[in-house]
């Protein structure tokens, strides 16, 4: 049994991932300006430490993005594969 039963329509999935990309974006650049509360980390070591963090989550947010992306344009051609014996042909 699938534990949800109806999954998310492709706008609620990129909706959120857009959500969760501008969070992690906002948590990185946070990071590069101050440390967490009660820590005492160095400038250098924050910049080195934050760095990845806000391009390696670049890298992974677009393959994220990738994943809904090709679902949908699976489910379209999906649509106008069942619809093709339908269409008029173009004229010459």
């Amino acid at each position: 049994m699938d534990p949800i039963r109806h999954r998310p329509g492709f706008a609620v999935r990129a909706g959120t991932l857009l959500a969760a990309a501008a969070a992690h974006a906002v948590l990185a650049e946070s990071l590069w300006v101050t440390g967490p509360p009660g820590t005492a980390y160095t400038p250098c070591d924050l910049h080195l430490a934050s760095q990845p963090r806000y391009y390696g989550g670049d890298a992974v947010e677009i393959a994220l993005a990738l994943l809904p992306a090709s679902q949908w344009y699976r489910a379209q051609g999906r649509s106008l594969r069942t619809h093709r014996g339908t269409r008029q042909p173009a004229p010459a």
